[in-house]
């Protein structure tokens, strides 16, 4: 029997901790056992393989509770009711807190580098029992690692680096709103972008996913470094949340985004966040797409790629931020016939692409 589903009231479960093996690699199949843990508050759910070995877990709460600093940023007040659910798959974690229960089926798809929790959540007894409780995540199309992903895509391209807070569309165009935080709000984003997305016109949260955006939307793309606040220790991430392109948004009539409810003009909620994704490193660019909206708000037309570089290493092919020709040759020196994209600065003296790729 491959799937156990226990029912216990809140008192009496209690909650067992496991070390998770590090460094390795899951693949759905090798969960041969996944058992089931439930209350009214709380739902958890383990998996383990041939070996007995916990490949994952997962725990969603739903009920009143803090939100963490993340997701508390565009909030009065830190205590919500709604949904909090938190993974771990090998030495993987994900976390990712709403208020409301609204169904949100079409979470952005898992970055490639989160094998181990994409799998893990890709289980059928696993996905069956987020579903039940109206979550899901979109399918990831990126099979091979990739420090670059162009994953967001919009018009009213604007950005917000170096600010604690990110005028997102619907605050440019009514400025007595206050816009939505970065970084929690405790340090500037060293690199933020934001773009408008309309519902049912093409655009996707992942360019490359076949689930459409459903939402008339802002989305604020972000890289932060590792934050201290009063509550603990933000990682370094790369990170996205959605925010309604409405003016009626309240407690009483909560605005749904592709990645959760709001109560407020203005405001915002995290997407998926992964622990330290970003291993430190994290820029973003933006280049014009391919296609463009005819119906776009304002007339402006024009479709933007977002795109974020993270975890990179030097002799992936593209001279990042803190590479040059000094330190990273391989990436940086142009040679034979390549030349610098349109896009990337060329240091004539070194015939050197710096911030870019030669082609």
């Amino acid at each position: 029997m491959d799937i156990r589903i226990h029912k216990f009231s809140a008192i009496a479960l209690a909650v067992l901790f496991s070390i998770i093996p590090e460094n390795r690699e899951a693949k759905a199949q090798d969960l041969t056992r996944v058992e089931v843990e439930e209350t009214s508050a709380m739902t958890t759910v383990t998996g383990w393989d041939a070996q007995n070995r916990q490949m994952g877990r997962l725990e969603l709460l739903q009920g009143r509770f803090a939100m963490s600093d993340l997701f508390a940023a565009d909030r009065d007040f830190r205590w919500v009711t709604g949904r909090r659910l938190k993974v771990e798959a090998l030495d993987q974690t994900l976390q990712w807190e709403s208020e409301g229960f609204a169904p949100t089926l079409s979470l952005p798809a898992h970055p490639a580098s989160q094998k181990a929790l994409a799998n893990f959540l890709d289980d059928r007894r696993v996905k069956a029992v987020l579903e039940r409780h109206g979550i899901g995540f979109q399918s990831n199309p990126h099979q091979e690692d990739d420090p670059s992903a162009c994953d967001l895509e919009g018009t009213h391209a604007y950005e917000c680096s170096g600010e604690t807070t990110c005028a997102i569309h619907l605050v440019r165009e009514h400025p007595e709103i206050a816009p939505p935080g970065t970084c929690a709000r405790t340090v500037p984003a060293p690199y933020a972008w934001t773009v408008h997305q309309r519902a049912f016109a093409g655009y996707h949260l992942d360019h490359l996913a076949s689930e459409e955006v459903q939402f008339t939307q802002s989305v604020v793309a972000q890289c932060c470094p590792e934050v201290i606040t009063p509550t603990g220790v933000m990682p370094a991430i790369y990170a996205k949340k959605t925010c309604p392109e409405s003016l009626t948004c309240s407690a009483q009539t909560p605005c749904e985004t592709s990645c959760g409810t709001v109560t407020r003009p203005g405001a915002c909620v995290g997407c998926p966040a992964y622990h330290d994704s970003t291993e430190g490193k994290c820029a973003m660019y933006v280049e014009k797409a391919d296609w463009t909206d005819p119906f776009a708000p304002k007339g402006k037309k024009k479709v933007f790629n977002v795109c974020a570089r993270f975890a990179w290493t030097c002799g992936d092919g593209f001279c990042d931020v803190d590479e040059d020709c000094a330190n990273c040759n391989a990436d940086c020196a142009c040679r034979g016939d390549n030349i610098c994209m349109e896009s990337a600065a060329l240091n004539e003296a070194a015939l050197c692409c710096e911030n870019g790729i030669c082609d």
